[in-house]
């Protein structure tokens, strides 16, 4: 289950429906490339709605969302803190000092 799934993402946008003959994607002909380009246009579409809704709001409104997103998923225990490690590690040699600085301060505030 990928980050997308466990968040409930595209369920909540509609992008997901696990009924019929073709899976979560397919068109019940159980074509792989057929379903991999559904799957890619749906991800970007989340990405892309996503990005729309979080891109006009503060950065404390956005700490605040993350906080609680983190709370949600440490109750029902779906939170994966070595994820969040693992998430730094790949993502922190694409970043300038600073950034990595902030990703540093996000991922122990989740974490702890």
């Amino acid at each position: 289950m990928n980050f997308w799934e466990r968040n409930n993402y595209g369920a909540q946008n509609g992008n997901y429906n696990n009924q019929g003959m073709g899976g979560a994607y397919g068109n019940g002909a159980n074509n792989n490339q057929n379903g991999s380009a559904q799957r890619t246009q749906a991800t970007e579409q989340d990405v892309r709605q996503k990005f729309e809704e979080y891109s006009s709001k503060s950065e404390e409104q956005l700490l605040g969302e993350l906080a609680s997103l983190a709370e949600r998923m440490k109750r029902d225990g779906s939170f994966d803190p070595a994820a969040i490690e693992n998430l730094y590690n790949t993502a922190s040699p694409f970043l300038n000092d600073m950034q990595r600085s902030r990703m540093r301060q996000l991922v122990d505030m989740l974490v702890k």
